[in-house]
């Protein structure tokens, strides 16, 4: 247990949300931040609750209330991401009960990042340092998933040195539901950011291929849920989920589409997605996978250069590349390249 005034130095608030607040504080005579819950979190409100069983292979919702996670199972789960993500650039110096005064919570002790956060850099300025982090943002998506990325969650140096902070988590536990039994029933519920993950979910072990469309990959996460396929019900949730997706030498799909996300929004200022994602409320019935978002899905998303006349086209490609996750690790850097030096 770390004692607060001996052990850390709590300072300042630096971030205040509804569940956790990030203090400035000194750990061992380094300036780091620490992480805990407020004094009274709100009610946890689960961004995607997936219920798989036998009779329902997938049953996603947004906004359920997820009772068994509590702020310091959130914290837990983070911390033993970020100690096992040494390509995001982070480090976790410790989690663990922090006492304050009578009171001793869960917390998390985190190195005190110098960059800014890429939300808060000017259209101008992320335009021009999209393309210089994108290769090595790739490969440290590529070792470690994170499932929750938008602009808040990195953060930027002035060398152009990248940092992945608050990744997406995953739990798996067994669970009652309707009609199902509890023997066979798991509820995976993950925490992420559902405008950047509109098509697949987050924790889907999907790769981005050359050659690959947008409905190609939809429609393989949506196969991959029928139990006659080889990827049933019952070894999609046993097998892909509670492992996560692997380290490869590509990002998962839906983190490079999020990128895709990022990079479309900041050129147009437009959001190309679906207004509900296409995974939310979907179901395999007698074999039969039913998604109702799935035909409201815009499969031809325009070019941001139609939505915004300064773009160029060396920015076209790489942006809709990213976007249909028709792009590999040998196309990434030079794409990069050709837009830095259209530049």
């Amino acid at each position: 247990m770390l004692v607060a005034g001996r052990d850390l130095l709590i300072g300042e608030p630096l971030h205040e949300g509804g569940w956790f607040e990030v203090r400035r504080a000194t750990y061992r005579g380094r300036p780091c931040c620490v992480k805990r819950p407020t004094s009274q979190p709100e009610l946890f409100r689960a961004r995607a609750s997936v219920v798989f069983t036998r009779l329902l292979s997938l049953r996603a919702r947004a906004g359920y209330r997820t009772a068994s996670l509590t702020p310091e199972r959130v914290l837990r789960s983070e911390g033993e991401r970020v100690a096992q993500a040494e390509a995001w650039n982070h480090r976790l110096y410790y989690a663990g009960p922090i006492q304050e005064g009578s009171a001793s919570v869960f917390g998390l002790v985190l190195p005190l990042h110098p960059g800014r956060s890429f939300a808060a850099l000017s259209r101008d300025q992320q335009r021009s340092v999209l393309p210089r982090i994108l290769p090595s943002l790739w490969s440290a998506l590529s070792a470690t998933w994170h499932g929750d990325l938008h602009p808040g969650n990195l953060l930027v140096d002035e060398d152009a040195s990248v940092t992945l902070i608050d990744p997406g988590i995953l739990l798996v536990e067994k669970a009652e539901v309707d009609d199902g039994d509890p023997d066979d029933s798991m509820t995976i519920t993950f925490t992420t950011n559902t405008r950047h993950y509109p098509w697949v979910p987050p924790y889907d072990p999907g790769r981005p291929r050359a050659g690959c469309t947008l409905r190609s990959h939809i429609e393989r996460f949506v196969a991959s849920l029928t139990p006659t396929r080889p990827l049933g019900a019952m070894k999609h949730s046993t097998v892909c989920l509670p492992q996560a997706p692997a380290p490869s030498n590509a990002p998962t799909v839906a983190d490079t589409m999020a990128l895709g996300l990022m990079y479309y929004e900041v050129l147009t200022r437009e959001y190309p997605g679906p207004t509900q994602p296409v995974w939310l409320d979907g179901q395999v019935v007698d074999d039969t996978p039913q998604f109702p978002f799935f035909d409201d899905v815009l499969f031809t998303i325009p070019p941001p250069s139609t939505l915004a006349s300064d773009v160029r086209p060396e920015e076209d490609e790489l942006v809709m590349r990213l976007v249909h996750g028709d792009v590999s690790s040998l196309d990434l850097r030079p794409l990069c390249e050709a837009v830095r030096g259209a530049s």
